[in-house]
């Protein structure tokens, strides 16, 4: 009766351990799939402001020229 005690205390104390580790595993699944939707906001941000972006660059870059282009003048 005290062997099969024993076993079953050891079992549990294995299983205990795991539940620990199966907890851990999940905060940090949760951490990554928060992190990744952060990326994807931060892609989908990016796609669809991009261009408007690189236009008002564009803009600004040629207003600077013509800036330029008067003072030298």
């Amino acid at each position: 009766h005290d062997a099969y005690l024993r076993d079953i205390m050891e079992l549990q104390w294995h299983l205990e351990g795991r539940i620990r580790q199966l907890e851990h595993v999940e905060k940090q699944k949760t951490k990554l799939e928060e992190a990744n939707a952060k990326v994807q906001r931060d892609i989908d941000y990016m796609l669809q402001y991009g261009p408007l972006l690189r236009s008002k660059r564009q803009q600004e870059v040629e207003a600077l020229k013509e800036c330029s282009q008067k003072e030298a003048e």
